[in-house]
């Protein structure tokens, strides 16, 4: 697959076929919002200005995210997450790294989670470390393989 470059999101609609946008690596050139569009690509970076992309269903790439925002009303599959702040349903990757925050309800990750600020999720599984700077709110679990160094960790009741 060859570099898809959007400017804009009307742009980006025109290469939208049955609800899907398949792309090799995608850059961002403008911030990206659809609605009802699963986002299956090898990459996807933001250039210029720090880019978001907001996805109202999946996304899903086998290489890196390195945006300033992402947000899926579903699921971010993803090789690395490079982000200030995602949110999601569910985060599944290789590795993540995020400034400010990390919202989902079920984190998943392969590698390590590197977080400035805080985490808030269900449950948490890490392959590796765990190393945030903030708070991890959790209302199940956390299980990691390495270590977690938190700045300070609480469990909720479900509500």
């Amino acid at each position: 697959m060859t570099e898809l470059i959007i400017r804009s999101s009307e742009e980006a609609l025109k290469f939208v076929r049955n609800g899907f946008l398949f792309a090799g690596d995608v850059v961002l050139e403008c911030d990206l919002e659809f609605e009802h569009v699963v986002v299956c690509c090898e990459s996807i970076r933001g250039v210029g200005i720090p880019r978001w992309i907001k996805v109202e269903a999946l996304i899903v790439t086998t290489g890196d995210v390195s945006v300033n925002r992402i947000a899926a009303t579903k699921d971010i599959i993803a090789g690395d997450i490079f982000a200030k702040d995602i949110t999601a349903r569910n985060v599944s990757a290789g590795r993540i790294r995020v400034v400010d925050s990390l919202v989902a309800a079920h984190v998943m990750v392969r590698g390590n989670i590197l977080v400035g600020g805080g985490v808030r999720a269900a449950d948490i599984v890490v392959g590796g470390n765990i190393v945030v700077k903030g708070k991890v709110t959790t209302t199940k679990e956390i299980l990691a393989r390495g270590n977690i160094d938190v700045g300070g960790i609480s469990y909720q009741d479900e509500v």
